[in-house]
């Protein structure tokens, strides 16, 4: 993992950056994957026709996705924007099952999508495979991770966006401490502040960055490059 995170740190533009995610994907059984700017990336999205901004999807599955105007009707694109939770394709087939019975035919049988959410923007991570199997928390959790590295590492080199948001020095270190999985009494002894203020930091993270949990700010934070791993 760690040595996967200083792969995608290291590269030097987008192809490359994709490229490392897209190896790393395959490793963990996931020959297919997406990033998307469903909102607020239209130029980028326009280099591959919306809403793909790189994709090693099938090309005539790209293509006949564009054509066919599918955005307006795939779930997954429709719940982005409204959710910061992972999302699994097969817990969304009822909603659209002749969608993903289509899509199945060019290889993207099983799958899940992780939105990532930053001011003016949202973004979406895809990864899919054509066996049809479950999805193992392992894989899901490490693309998770993963996806939030190559966002921040995206976010600071390659993308135009800028962000007002502003948190104290503190408030960064109590939010750092915290994605490492320190406990609240622990990071209250280590800041010398006591927990009431710990948790009143991660409140003004959370607020700020408008996230309802403080795992979501965490994610928010270290895609914004707010905070590093």
């Amino acid at each position: 993992m760690v040595e996967d995170v200083k792969n995608l740190t290291a590269c030097k533009n987008k192809d490359e950056l994709f490229d490392s995610l897209c190896s790393i994907a395959s490793g963990l059984g996931f020959e297919f994957v997406v990033f998307a700017g469903v909102i607020g990336d239209d130029s980028g999205s326009s280099l591959m026709g919306y809403p793909f901004v790189l994709s090693s999807y099938p090309v005539e599955w790209r293509q006949r996705y564009t054509e066919r105007a599918y955005h307006e009707i795939d779930p997954v694109v429709n719940l982005t924007p409204v959710t910061s939770t992972t999302l699994h394709w097969g817990e969304l087939r009822g909603l659209k099952s002749d969608f993903f019975d289509e899509a199945s035919l060019f290889g993207l049988r099983t799958g899940f999508s992780i939105p990532i959410q930053v001011p003016r923007r949202v973004y979406l991570f895809s990864f899919a495979t054509a066996r049809d199997e479950v999805v193992s928390e392992d894989a899901q959790a490490a693309l998770e991770g993963q996806s939030f590295v190559f966002m921040q590492t995206y976010m600071r080199r390659f993308s135009r966006a800028q962000t007002s948001i502003s948190l104290h020095d503190k408030t960064l270190k109590v939010l750092h401490m915290s994605l490492a999985g320190v406990s609240t009494v622990d990071i209250a002894d280590s800041l010398g502040i006591t927990v009431h203020g710990v948790s009143w930091h991660l409140r003004e993270a959370r607020e700020k960055l408008h996230c309802q949990t403080t795992l979501q700010a965490c994610g928010k934070a270290l895609a914004l490059g707010l905070i590093t791993l």
